[in-house]
């Protein structure tokens, strides 16, 4: 199974194939109206809020739990 799995997607001439394939789309595949990425925008920019806010909250629960527990964090440099 693995190797009919590995000749049907992985071999050299079926990842060429894929690669030109995917190349040709990439190429004849223009960007979307401005009316569908207006659209996305908002959510685009809501995801990239959210994910600055998570990774801020882990950044400060990692520093706080390193202070607490009195380990020196890998941010401070020469201390």
């Amino acid at each position: 199974m693995a190797r009919e799995a590995w000749l049907n997607h992985f071999a050299p001439d079926v990842e060429f194939d894929a690669i030109i394939a995917a190349a040709h789309t990439a190429l004849h595949h223009g960007p979307p109206s401005e009316e569908i990425f207006r659209r996305q925008q908002v959510r685009i920019i809501a995801r990239a809020i959210q994910r600055g806010k998570v990774r801020t909250f882990a950044r400060n629960a990692a520093l706080k739990t390193l202070k607490f527990l009195h380990l020196k964090s890998p941010y401070q440099m020469n201390r």
